[in-house]
């Protein structure tokens, strides 16, 4: 028996890992199988443990191995899920982490905007009140920013101009340091804005944004706002920005600095440089015609600019196929801009408003999200352009007058349908110069506010809407159609017309404005084919 058990765990010891299944030891006559495959022994396994004939020890390392393979499966298994809690753990913990971040940015920025009351912005808060200070503000403890002594408007400065923070606070510490007493430190106030502005590392528009904003609420000092458009205009070739934001810097030049600040003579003829370039677009042509028309020092440029608009108004003459889509409304007309400007001063004399500008573009683009894409693009466009328009009319910078619009149609009866209107005016008034925001600003409340609205004759009404529905039919055609039409456009010879023609004859929009004009409005019949035709020969030229 001892034989058999020194053989047996000697046997084991040796081929224990590499024994097949249907290996076989044969032993004084007996055969001992071997069923498991890669069986191990302990290292503490002692022979003396095996007792009895060959099958009782079989048995017994069969269940000693069954056993052993079991606790280690165990084992592995508890080690998996111990693993995997460790990871579900990290995992958690990261989530959490990333969660904290997130709400310790939603808190910073609830420091400078959320948290302020509703009650204390219809009361005209400004941002860069100390009234809501964090208790710490770029890594500095903002107890002491109203210190006449011991302030760190120093630290603050060294702030803003490094790369450190990101560009909401660089702003908002710009805000802080106009309000700190410093001896000097409008020229600081100055560099660090300017910094902001150099820097390309942010969209341009954002960087123009931030000091050109004309919402009360984050409006910086006049000083600060002027040395940055005349930065702009002057150094323009260093921004890689479309022309309309060097334009609008020019014009808020014209419209505030006075002659001994500024040499205006050289920006007008700049300006006026623009409007007779016949490679520029229409729109940027009418953009400074409408600026030395508003806001020209010298007879002449005013002259000129007036001879520009008359004749951006007979676009058919243009020779650039791209513009014929733009519809030059001529709001500068004596009679409409009369109408305009009363009804404005009655807009300011009976509406009053705490509201911002700010706040009439969130709840509309929150309002009405879900209409469709390219609308909503147009409608935003124009809503911040009003936001940064440099002009002034009675005194009341383009986003003041949309806050008193706002505020009449949100005390309204008729709120829903003004809204309307007003999508609809922000989207027809992309892309059209100053004037023309006026103007169609003003419109929203034809027929609710003031009879001054509706006093534009009928003729000019008529006028307006044929250019504009061909204009829409125009754009709607396959491309290739409108090419062709575009390239017909510029020809003088009416017999070289055809693709006009047919377009004209599938699109008559006559029967249509005859019912609206006519029949609804009571115009006067000959007066109406009198300027149905002349309208449609000069948006196409002599047809026949």
């Amino acid at each position: 028996m001892n034989t058999l058990k020194s053989f047996m765990y000697r046997l084991f010891r040796s081929i224990y890992k590499n024994v097949d299944q249907n290996d076989n030891i044969d032993d004084n006559n007996q055969d001992v199988s071997i069923s498991n495959n890669n069986l191990e022994l302990d290292n503490d396994f002692e022979p003396y443990e095996l007792e009895g004939d060959a099958d009782t020890v079989l048995r017994t390392l069969e269940n000693t191995k069954n056993k052993h393979t079991e606790n280690k499966e165990d084992e592995e298994k508890e080690k998996e899920e111990k693993i995997k809690k460790e990871d579900e753990k990290i995992e958690k913990e990261d989530e959490e982490k990333i969660e904290k971040e997130e709400k310790d940015i939603d808190n910073e920025y609830k420091t400078l905007f959320e948290t302020i009351a509703d009650s204390e912005l219809k009361n005209g808060f400004d941002v860069s009140s100390f009234k809501y200070l964090p208790e710490t503000f770029m890594e500095l403890e903002t107890k002491t920013f109203g210190n006449s002594i011991n302030n760190p408007f120093l630290k603050l400065y060294e702030a803003v101009i490094s790369d450190k923070y990101d560009f909401e606070d660089k702003c908002q510490g710009v805000r802080y340091m106009q309000r700190i007493h410093y001896t000097g430190g409008m020229k600081y106030c100055i560099d660090a804005a300017l910094s902001i502005l150099k820097n390309d590392k942010y969209p341009f528009n954002k960087r123009y944004y931030f000091f050109s904003n004309n919402d009360a609420y984050v409006k910086l000092d006049y000083e600060i706002v002027n040395e940055c458009h005349k930065y702009v205009y002057e150094n323009f070739e260093l921004f890689n920005a479309p022309l309309l934001y060097k334009l609008l810097s020019a014009q808020f030049i014209l419209a505030h600095f006075v002659p001994t600040e500024y040499n205006r003579t050289e920006l007008e003829e700049y300006l006026l440089s623009v409007t007779r370039d016949k490679n520029q677009t229409i729109n940027y042509r009418a953009e400074c015609a409408d600026i030395l028309y508003n806001y020209g020092a010298e007879k002449y440029y005013v002259e000129q600019a007036s001879l520009t608009i008359k004749e951006l108004g007979e676009l058919y003459t243009q020779n650039k196929t791209s513009t014929i889509y733009t519809n030059i409304q001529n709001v500068h007309d004596t009679t409409i801009n009369k109408t305009i400007m009363n009804t404005l001063r009655e807009l300011i004399q009976k509406v009053k408003s705490n509201r911002h500008s700010g706040e009439i573009l969130e709840i509309i683009r929150d309002k009405y999200s879900h209409i469709n894409e390219n609308r909503m693009e147009k409608i935003m466009s124009s809503l911040e352009r009003i936001m940064i328009d440099t002009a002034k009319y009675e005194n009341m910078c383009m986003s003041d007058i949309l806050v008193l619009v706002w505020e009449y149609i949100c005390q309204s009866d008729h709120q829903d349908e003004l809204e309307q209107r007003l999508l609809q005016e922000m989207e027809d008034m992309d892309q059209t110069c100053s004037t023309g925001h006026l103007s169609r600003i003003l419109n929203i409340l034809s027929g609710y506010f003031s009879d001054n609205i509706v006093q534009i004759t009928l003729k000019d009404q008529l006028r307006s809407n044929i250019f504009a529905r061909y204009t829409k039919l125009i754009t709607l055609l396959p491309e290739h159609l409108q090419d062709k039409i575009n390239s017909e456009l510029i020809l003088n010879d009416h017999n070289q017309k055809d693709t006009i023609k047919t377009f004209l004859l599938d699109f008559n929009i006559e029967e249509i404005l005859y019912k609206e004009f006519v029949n609804e409005s009571n115009m006067d019949v000959t007066e109406f084919y009198e300027t149905y035709e002349k309208s449609v020969e000069d948006y196409f030229g002599k047809l026949y």
